[in-house]
């Protein structure tokens, strides 16, 4: 049988590899560094090649990257204070991945893809440093198997590409570094204290979930230094310029990174890092069984090994319950043995290296089991970089530390300590190059450039340059098409158009968006069927589609001025909570208000309802203003007491009460509405009924 085109090159690449790695181990032997950044970059090069193919090109980042990269561009003027934005409302700690972003981000001429540019040399930095600080811990081979670890890591195992924008990811390749660093700083490299805090306060500002692991790296590191600083103060005091530099600077380096967080918290009320504090100091029991965590936690712990099985054809083979199990539990095991072994033969690096591998798998099951809400994916891949740290903490034990100072070369060509180091050198040469030649072109570099979106987003452009349309509000008139609506306003934001945001998303965009208070149009973002239901709008105009999204221009004032004025005449009212009267007392609740607050009534079931009399007069619609995140049906109730469906209010709305419009003719035949759930999360309210004339 034929064995077709990739048979017939593997030998090429084979022999190639072969007189590659042999020129490798040489390098090693006359200038050991070089080739061990050598070994540390080829995971990145196929994706700077993709960048100096392609450039940096200008694509409109949509959703989490398009807020990053808008939160990147306030950076450049001067105004972004904290992180990237929550879940829970708040910010993370500190914006340092905005200002580090923020070089090559302005070199490009403030393009999207720049931030993807700025994380490809973040973690190249971080790789680089992994693997000298490495060498200069055990030595070249030693670092030759941590830079061949980390390629399979970085190549196959990851599901994210190395240039990965999104800040849950941007922290992982640095958290290893981190643990590398504090195994240099416990046994004595007191220099790396001032780039441990950099590291450190770079992490927990980028992603507050990193900070159980974050801290306890920290402590492990600081406490060993200090008990070492003891137990050597005769050496302490010889030298003490050097441990006064390492803390000096350290301070300065503490001072500059948190300059912007902490002026935020003092000069706004309440500050970010008040409103983190709140959240993490309010009693709160945990959400998720512990079967589920230490799964969740063993099943991540096993991706580093399932990634060596998927070398050759750079496949990610996901292992099942019971393999995940096996693994995560010899990896345990396998660093319980070693911590007992270091310490038996006062090994003091590799004991480190293995404590903290070992402390940060028991800090990642607390860590999980504290999630709230859904255990996402993404809060919980970092835990994967455990079982590379796991790997490197064995080797760290059972690779022979290899002379670094002085060179190889000068260590005698018969000697077993150098034949083994170069063997030691050339076998992870060639793990490194199978595992790129594996991953390479696997995971593109940026995002694909959606043409339709970036057409919309300058079509509302040209529509607001008309100069009629004075500082519209964009409402997110549909939930998930957030992604779309960032877009718009991250072009408009480039282009120097001012836009405001609703209360309930400025915790995204930044209290920069907030409005004035006064009327102002609206850009309200939605599906299609959202365009299709205001196409009976007075003044409304549709400003384009883009697939599955629409852009609708309102009127200032629109709801105000054609809304029917007073309160709403109350026919019935069936499984409510609370008085019905104020679903017509002519108060609508500002969008984003909480459901049940005592500007809304409660209903209690889907067979809950609310009828309202019509009005005479020319009407144009209905509105009602009702929890966001639920469903509701509006019904018409003839004179003949016959009902059919008027339309519908979609559960895609948003958090919070937030108010839509059924605009329709048959009103006129109506002698009252009906609205009641039809379905959502068990929680359904109604802030206002009311009507819209002609």
């Amino acid at each position: 049988m034929d064995a077709g085109p990739a048979a017939s090159t593997l030998p090429r690449f084979t022999r190639g590899a072969a007189r590659a790695v042999a020129r490798l181990a040489r390098l090693a032997a006359a200038r050991p560094w070089l080739p061990l950044c050598m070994l540390a970059i080829a995971p990145f090069v196929p994706g700077m090649i993709e960048f100096l193919r392609k450039g940096v090109p200008d694509i409109l980042f949509t959703g989490d990257g398009g807020v990053l990269e808008l939160r990147t561009w306030e950076a450049a003027h001067g105004v972004q204070l904290v992180g990237p934005y929550s879940r829970f409302f708040w910010s993370h700690p500190g914006p340092a991945f905005f200002y580090l972003a923020l070089p090559f981000y302005a070199a490009s001429g403030q393009h999207g893809p720049a931030l993807n540019l700025a994380t490809l040399f973040t973690n190249l930095a971080a790789a680089v440093a992994l693997v000298i600080g490495a060498w200069r811990l055990r030595g070249v081979a030693f670092a030759a198997v941590t830079a061949a670890l980390l390629a399979v890591y970085e190549m196959i195992a990851v599901p994210f590409p190395l240039s990965g924008e999104w800040n849950p990811m941007v922290p992982i390749l640095p958290l290893a570094l981190l643990t590398m660093l504090a195994t240099r700083l416990a046994t004595g490299a007191i220099t790396a204290l001032p780039v441990l805090a950099f590291v450190a306060s770079a992490i927990v500002q980028t992603h507050l979930g990193f900070t159980p692991a974050v801290l306890f790296v920290s402590a492990v590191a600081l406490v060993a230094a200090i008990l070492r600083a003891v137990a050597e103060r005769a050496e302490v005091r010889r030298a003490p310029r050097r441990y006064l530099w390492a803390l000096g600077a350290t301070l300065l380096v503490l001072a500059l990174v948190w300059a912007l967080p902490l002026y935020e918290n003092a000069t706004r009320h309440p500050g970010n890092l008040s409103e983190i504090n709140r959240l993490f100091s309010s009693p709160h029991r945990p959400e998720h069984p512990w079967p589920i965590v230490t799964e969740t936690v063993a099943r991540k712990l096993a991706v580093m090994p399932a990634a060596a099985a998927g070398i050759l054809d750079g496949v990610l083979r996901v292992p099942g319950r019971t393999l995940a199990w096996t693994l995560a539990i010899g990896q345990v095991a396998a660093l319980l043995l070693a911590l007992v072994f270091a310490v038996r033969r006062r090994a003091f690096a590799p004991g480190i290296l293995a404590g903290l591998a070992l402390g940060q798998i028991v800090v990642a099951v607390f860590a999980v089991r504290a999630i709230r809400g859904e255990i996402n994916d993404y809060l919980v891949t970092w835990v994967s970089v455990l079982g590379l740290l796991s790997l490197v903490a064995l080797a760290a034990l059972f690779v022979p530390p290899s002379p670094s100072s002085p060179p190889l070369r000068e260590v005698p060509a018969t000697s077993r300590a150098r034949r083994a180091t170069q063997a030691t050198v050339a076998a992870s040469a060639l793990l490194v190059l199978l595992a790129v030649r594996a991953g390479a072109g696997q995971k593109a570099m940026f995002r694909e450039r959606d043409v339709d979106l970036e057409r919309l987003a300058a079509a509302v452009e040209t529509r607001l340059r008309a100069g009629d349309v004075d500082h519209p509000i964009v409402k997110i008139a549909t939930h998930d098409r957030w992604p779309q609506a960032v877009a718009i306003v991250l072009h408009l934001t480039k282009q120097r158009i001012p836009v405001f945001l609703p209360d309930d998303w400025l915790f995204m965009f930044g209290p920069r968006f907030k409005s004035g208070g006064r009327e102002h149009p609206i850009l309200a973002v939605g599906s299609l069927e959202f365009a299709e239901r205001m196409r009976g709008c007075p003044g409304c105009a549709l400003l384009g589609t883009a697939r599955d999204a629409a852009v609708v221009l309102q009127p200032a004032g629109a709801l105000i001025r054609n809304r029917r004025p007073g309160p709403g005449r109350l026919l019935s009212a069936t499984g409510t909570t609370g008085d019905p009267a104020v679903a017509v007392d002519g108060i609508v609740p500002v969008d984003g208000t909480e459901w049940s607050s005592p500007a809304s009534v409660i209903l209690t079931t889907t067979a809950s309802a609310i009828e309202v009399a019509v009005p005479d007069g020319p009407l144009a619609g209905v509105f009602v203003s009702a929890d966001g995140n639920d469903g509701y049906a509006v019904d018409c109730v003839a004179v003949d007491g016959k009902k059919s469906r008027l339309g519908s209010i979609p559960d895609d709305r948003g958090g919070g009460m937030q108010t839509d419009v059924i605009f329709s003719s048959a009103l006129a035949g109506c002698r009252s509405v009906v609205v009641s759930p039809v379905g959502g999360d068990d929680a359904y309210s109604i802030g206002e009924i009311g009507f819209l004339v002609r």
